[in-house]
C-alpha cells in the first residue's frame, strides 16, 4: 500500500492533486485510520489512463465571436 505522498512523488504530482483525484472517484483509496492509503494496481491503471498536462482552468477558453 502507497501513501498519498508516495503516490504524489512516484506521479511528479501534489499531494493535494492526488486528493482531489481521491475525492472526485478517479483514484481508488482506502482510510483505514488516518492516512489514505493506494494500492500498486490501482495506481499503475490511474497512471495508464492518457491525460493532458496541465491544469483544466488554465487553458484557454474560447470565446464566442472570437476567430483563431
Amino acid at each position: 500500500m502507497l501513501t498519498i505522498p508516495q503516490v504524489a512523488a512516484r506521479l511528479g504530482l501534489s499531494k493535494t492533486r492526488i486528493h482531489e483525484f481521491i475525492r472526485a472517484g478517479r483514484l481508488p483509496a482506502t482510510k483505514p485510520g488516518r492516512d489514505w492509503l493506494i494500492t500498486p494496481e490501482d495506481l499503475a491503471a490511474f497512471a495508464a489512463i492518457p491525460r493532458r498536462p496541465g491544469h483544466p482552468g488554465h487553458r484557454e477558453k474560447e470565446r464566442p465571436g472570437e476567430v483563431r
